[in-house]
């Protein structure tokens, strides 16, 4: 999304944060038991922040602050780290442009920032300085059935990708296998990310006969999703008419499409980020913008990997950016 829309009904209602950061507080009490376990510490970072999980299950958070993105309760940028307001218990981080998301060890999830489209979960549009909790609880509760995502026997409690997973799982955006699992290291096809991501923009298929390429008909069962990422420009295909929907889509593809969907500015001049993305490559813009944006991260090795298949679980947090 562009940027510059996050602008549009901007408003700080202070008082009233502070308020509900207090109500937090008295609300996490319940759950202070959570704090005496040992979590996996973990990093996370959005478009020119960056926050942090410590074993205690607290978070930290440094770096642009415009929206309140770091969560204590201001909207003044930090060049180190400080304390998000009122959390613990917490096992997995996530980050938008101006959004952050934390999973607690309930199942519970809790995010602050920009909600100019609701995407705190919260019911509301204001943006929050300070944890909310979302309208949605992630594993079974009491006399409820388990939510989409929560059972997966081969996700770990402590797996990086865990919270994209279930947040897309709850969303319908994607789903697990009959066997309940989810597999989240096998690749995905460019027919399913298709799907996976006109599901993310909150965009229906395209009910058009038409047919943009000669290997996608008007029968095969993506055709519609394939018909309407065409349509909002998210995909081309090859220069021979075809879009080869059952190939792999590379982590390359997936940083491009992206990157259009969110209609984010790709930048001008090239920058040696990622040892293995020369300026010669010419998905070069679309994975420099998407890591300016907190939508990838790399590899620790200073790799993006751009042409290696990108996993269920890599796929899964790269459109988390999308979710409405």
């Amino acid at each position: 999304m562009n940027t510059t829309y996050y602008l549009k009904g901007y408003r700080r209602l202070l008082a009233v944060l502070m308020i509900l950061s207090l109500l937090l507080s008295i609300a996490l009490v319940g759950t202070a038991s959570a704090t005496t376990q040992s979590v996996t510490p973990m990093v996370e970072g959005g478009y020119l922040y960056s926050f942090a999980i410590k074993s205690d299950g607290t978070v930290r958070a440094w770096g642009r602050n415009t929206y309140g993105q770091l969560g204590d309760g201001t909207t003044t940028d930090r060049h180190t780290p400080v304390q998000v307001q009122g959390l613990s218990g917490v096992i997995s981080v996530a980050a938008t442009v101006y959004t952050s998301l934390v999973l607690k060890s309930d199942s519970t999830v809790w995010a602050w920032g920009d909600n100019v489209c609701g995407e705190l979960g919260d019911g509301t549009t204001t943006n929050r300085l300070a944890p909310v909790k979302a309208d949605i609880i992630l594993s079974a509760g009491s006399g409820g059935s388990p939510a989409p995502g929560s059972t997966f026997s081969d996700i770990p409690a402590d797996a990086w990708y865990k919270i994209y997973v279930e947040v897309l799982v709850a969303k319908g955006v994607i789903s697990g296998y009959p066997d309940g699992t989810f597999k989240p290291l096998n690749s995905i096809t460019r027919a399913e990310f298709s799907k996976m991501i006109i599901l993310a923009m909150g965009e229906s298929p395209s009910t058009s006969t038409v047919t943009s390429f000669t290997d996608v008909t008007s029968s095969y069962w993506a055709h519609g999703y394939i018909e309407r990422a065409k349509e909002l420009g998210i995909i081309d295909g090859y220069p021979d008419s075809i879009f080869k929907p059952t190939a792999n889509v590379s982590r390359q593809e997936i940083a491009k499409m992206v990157v259009l969907a969110a209609k984010l500015s790709p930048p001008i001049s090239y920058r040696a980020d990622f040892t293995d993305v020369p300026s010669t490559l010419w998905s070069w813009s679309y994975i420099l913008a998407a890591k300016d944006a907190g939508i990838i991260s790399g590899y620790p090795d200073q790799t993006f990997k751009p042409i290696n298949p990108a996993t269920r679980a890599e796929a899964c947090k790269m459109v988390q950016a999308l979710v409405k």
